[in-house]
């Protein structure tokens, strides 16, 4: 089993508990690095996490370093 999760906390009850997880930035790079989200799409993705969501700037630019796609 596998759990999707964004919550900081949630997280790290994740860990403790040996649950494995998943993020929104981790499936985003997976996605790109597999093909199923093309470079620019996946840049496109990430801007969009980092108006909407509350991503630490840091987790951002290294998904962004991840796809492949310049930090702004």
């Amino acid at each position: 089993d596998l759990l999707g999760i964004d919550d900081g906390k949630a997280i790290k009850v994740c860990k403790i508990l040996q649950v494995r997880f998943f993020t929104a930035l981790s499936l985003l790079i997976h996605f790109a690095q597999e093909g199923v989200l093309s470079k620019n799409q996946a840049v496109t993705c990430a801007q969009t996490l980092a108006k909407r969501g509350r991503y630490a700037k840091q987790d951002l630019e290294l998904a962004l370093d991840e796809i492949g796609g310049a930090a702004k």
